[in-house]
């Protein structure tokens, strides 16, 4: 197995929590549900020409994309098969960090997968081409930095008051008060939560169920025993 990973430089680090490189033999068929954390992200198959997504609730079902998919922000689990995870290559965005390669609302593609040329048109082909052609792993990966600051245009849609409402969430989405990080903005409900859709991809209420979550994953996979009522008083579950 390969696994390279590198997080981009400035300005995309500040949208980009990492990019991605894995390659590994085939392996029996298995399905695997990856959990929502609020982020967006895209995944190329180097290795054929077909990305499937699976019914987390029925894998028998099956919708077949592109070499290249990108999926938004989610609240509810999807499933892959890893047999078919040979060789692919990824963007793994932050929380809000979609925003300035799609174009549109990101609310508009939550908890979707579409192909990735529907919305890059022809770049989405020819990042391809180039990540195929590079000659090593880390040169693939700067490939696919190089076509986020093409997409991007130097049209960096940063929304201060979007990244200081993620970051309240992020670093205690148990403790997390959507009414007081609305009020420290000094804008209207309203406004913040139809900037905070439009960024984000969901109602920040929405985000902070979702990343509250993601901190309850962390805990019982750090391989210690679980004491449940004591997980849901620390990730803030009282009912």
């Amino acid at each position: 197995m390969h696994r390279e990973l590198i997080q981009p430089s400035q300005p995309l680090s500040r949208f980009v929590s990492q990019l991605w490189y894995f390659q590994n033999e085939p392996t029996p068929h298995s399905k695997e549900r990856l959990m929502p954390d609020g982020s967006a992200s895209v995944v190329i198959n180097l290795a054929d020409d077909v990305i499937r997504l699976y019914d987390p609730d029925d894998t028998r079902k099956m919708r077949r994309l592109g070499r290249s998919v990108f999926s938004g922000p989610r609240t509810e689990c999807m499933a892959i098969d890893t047999d078919e995870q040979v060789c692919v290559i990824g963007i793994s965005f932050r929380p809000g960090g979609a925003a300035p390669f799609l174009k549109l609302p990101t609310d508009e593609v939550c908890n979707v997968s579409l192909d990735l040329d529907d919305l890059w048109g022809h770049l989405a082909e020819e990042l391809r081409d180039r990540v195929l052609s590079a000659p090593s792993p880390f040169a693939k990966l700067r490939a696919v930095e190089a076509a986020l600051l093409q997409r991007a245009a130097g049209l960096w849609d940063e929304q201060p008051v979007v990244k200081y409402a993620v970051s309240n969430i992020l670093k205690a989405p148990q403790d997390a008060r959507i009414a007081e990080v609305v009020h420290a903005t000094g804008f209207t409900s309203r406004r913040f939560i139809a900037l905070f859709k439009r960024h984000v991809g969901m109602a920040p209420k929405l985000f902070c169920r979702v990343r509250r979550f993601q901190r309850v994953l962390q805990e019982i996979t750090r391989g210690k025993p679980v004491s449940w009522a004591d997980i849901a008083l620390d990730c803030g579950y009282f009912d």
